[in-house]
């Protein structure tokens, strides 16, 4: 019974996401790791990310088994309501998006370019939900969370790379499918260099330390070192997944002492 639920909602495949909103959660300045907002964060992101994952997977397997999907993203949304009505209106946009990327008319999933770009916007509402169970939404939270978003392009274009195969079984149209692989490694290089870019921004705007931008030169190095060097795409893939996952503990790390 167990194995069946984590397996439905696909839970060992997006556990190590909850970073993402945990760092909007440590970068809000009124937020406490010790408190039960914490934990409210921890839970309502989980119930997201089970409604994305397991939509996504038996909305094209088992159309008749959506229930349990739709039951956990109904149970995120009222709770959602009852921490704040910036959470609430960010739980409703995921589910609408998770929705619109999986469905007709829309299905984003086969949209090249698109089908990137909201998995990239997925990370960063994920970012601004932990952000805004402490306290509302300001211009700072956006930006960095756009920041969020920067990092997730490249990572997924690396996942689109390694599922090419069985997306192209499947009828998708992903970016490498649709464009073909010499100008998805062209976008990861582009968009790695606007990340280098929007780092310096914030520096500036945000006066983060510099440290800030040289962890984010080292992540963009390391990522194209690995995508050089590794042939397998699929082993690029959970080095990029490790390297992505350092990167993250590092920035956790400079927004708990404020470096």
């Amino acid at each position: 019974m167990l194995v069946n639920i984590l397996n439905y909602f696909r839970i060992k495949d997006w556990t190590h996401i909850l970073g993402v909103p945990t760092l909007g959660f440590v970068y809000n300045a009124n937020s406490n790791l010790l408190s039960m907002e914490f934990v409210s964060m921890l839970f309502v992101s989980s119930l997201g990310l089970a409604f994305a994952y397991s939509f996504d997977t038996n909305y094209d397997k088992f159309k008749s088994k959506l229930l349990p999907s739709l039951i956990v993203l109904i149970a995120g949304i009222i709770y959602a309501k009852f921490l704040s009505l910036t959470t609430f209106f960010l739980s409703v946009i995921g589910g609408l998006i998770a929705i619109a990327y999986v469905m007709p008319p829309l299905r984003l999933k086969s949209i090249p370019i698109l089908v990137t770009m909201t998995n990239s916007i997925g990370f960063a509402l994920f970012f601004l939900v932990g952000y805004s169970i402490a306290s509302d939404l300001n211009m700072n939270a956006f930006l960095l969370a756009i920041f969020v978003g920067i990092i997730a392009f490249p990572i997924q274009l690396v996942h689109e790379l390694a599922h090419f195969s069985k997306d192209k079984k499947k009828g998708l149209s992903t970016t490498p499918i649709k464009f073909g692989k010499k100008f998805t490694y062209f976008l990861i290089l582009t968009s790695l260099f606007i990340l280098i870019i929007w780092s310096f921004f914030l520096q500036v705007y945000i006066n983060f330390s510099i440290l800030f931008t040289v962890f984010s030169i080292i992540f963009s190095f390391l990522f194209l070192l690995i995508l050089k060097y590794k042939t397998d795409i699929s082993k690029s893939r959970v080095y990029i997944r490790y390297l992505s996952a350092a990167f993250g503990l590092v920035l956790l790390f400079t927004f708990v002492f404020k470096i």
